[in-house]
């Protein structure tokens, strides 16, 4: 099979571990204090981007004011998002995101260590429905956020090492 059939084999094993969850948005795989957490800082910094067009630096509303929590990546990418709006079904697609992108980067990363791509498959599926990594759903939202993104950052090591320069 080609890198291609792999890559899907990969978003299809994702869809399939995920079904219940894209099937039914209301239900929510990060549930509990995450939700509240992260409605609630992400709220503050929609309102506050929209009132004075900047991201917040300070919340108001815990004690007598502190700085902002920034461990909810507001300034990570896909994170924009909730920024828009929060609703809790954009945090399930967050979710199922950084688990498909933990797949296909180990894939690659395999295959930059010239792994066959059956193995590298295999490989991408152990690393995706991992215990360490699966059990971060359950409310450690930004360490999943890193595990997910680790093997492209052996990827891109990889790479740079095997090419010797830094734009590939």
């Amino acid at each position: 099979m080609k890198t291609k059939g792999y890559l899907f084999l990969i978003l299809l094993f994702c869809i399939l571990f995920f079904a219940r969850a894209l099937l039914h948005p209301s239900l929510l795989m990060g549930q509990g204090d995450i939700v509240q957490a992260y409605a609630y800082y992400y709220n503050i910094a929609r309102d506050t981007w929209r009132d004075f067009g900047q991201f917040p630096l300070w919340d108001p509303y815990n004690y007598g004011g502190m700085p902002h929590n920034l461990a909810v990546g507001l300034f990570y990418p896909p994170s924009l998002l909730f920024l828009y709006s929060f609703k809790e079904v954009y945090l399930n697609y967050y979710i199922i995101f950084h688990i498909f992108i933990a797949g296909i980067t180990t894939y690659g990363f395999l295959r930059a260590l010239r792994f066959e791509r059956y193995s590298a498959f295999i490989g991408s599926l152990v690393f995706m429905f991992s215990g360490n990594l699966v059990s971060r759903i359950a409310g450690h939202i930004p360490q999943l956020t890193v595990y997910s993104l680790l093997p492209a950052g052996f990827l891109f090591l990889e790479l740079l090492i095997q090419k010797k320069r830094w734009l590939f």
